[in-house]
């Protein structure tokens, strides 16, 4: 469980957070690791060769970073973030008044920032697409801006608790992945909330994005 007394500010991941990464954007989103995997598999011969190679091995593996490693591709995870920052999914996004309420609502209570591996131009691009101001996010810590490398080795979650004035223990950070966001963040001393179902290594799961404001405002 998450203990409100100890909220002082809250982080939330971008992609597959703020919105679920639905299967239109699943498929631009693969499509971008097949071409990784086709760079050290050329005899695969093409993109849709590839791209059926993506396609069998996630049927047993259940991830894409897992198909990555496999087929041997460096930094699967951070790979499988590239992919999804650089999908250009923004055309694929819908309006979401009732997410921007809430992060408004929210930004009256507690500082909030935007912590991802996106890029910060496709970050906003992805904001204004769900209807969310940027101004909503007191910092915004994106890809290309901080230089401290994949999520998942933590020093993104060092960085922000430097910049944002608060201890990590008074963090809270809302994310979609037990590898890129949940792990490194509880390793750092923060509490996490997991995004889209259950996850016995966040402090607390909910269903969707929109669950959030029922439980901290």
């Amino acid at each position: 469980m998450i203990d409100k007394k100890r909220v002082g500010i809250v982080g939330f991941d971008l992609d597959g957070t703020l919105y679920p990464l639905t299967d239109n954007i699943n498929d631009r989103i693969r499509d971008l690791m097949a071409e990784k995997i086709l760079e050290v598999k050329p005899f695969l011969g093409s993109l849709i060769s590839a791209r059926s190679y993506f396609d069998m091995s996630y049927n047993d593996l259940g991830s894409g970073s897992a198909v990555l490693r496999e087929a041997g591709v460096q930094d699967p995870e951070g790979v499988r973030n590239w992919s999804i920052a650089n999908a250009k999914v923004e055309d694929l996004l819908e309006r979401d008044e009732e997410l921007a309420l809430t992060l408004k609502d929210l930004a009256e209570r507690f500082p909030l920032y935007l912590l991802t591996s996106s890029p910060e131009e496709a970050s906003l691009r992805k904001l204004n697409a769900l209807g969310i101001s940027p101004a909503v996010f007191s910092y915004m810590f994106c890809g290309d801006s901080v230089g401290t490398g994949p999520k998942t080795n933590g020093d993104v979650f060092d960085y922000a608790v430097r910049n944002s004035g608060k201890e990590a223990v008074n963090h809270l950070y809302v994310g979609d992945s037990l590898r890129s966001d949940i792990l490194p963040a509880g390793s750092r001393g923060m509490q996490t909330i997991y995004v889209g179902g259950e996850c016995h290594k966040a402090d607390l799961s909910i269903a969707n994005i929109h669950c959030v404001g029922g439980v901290l405002l």
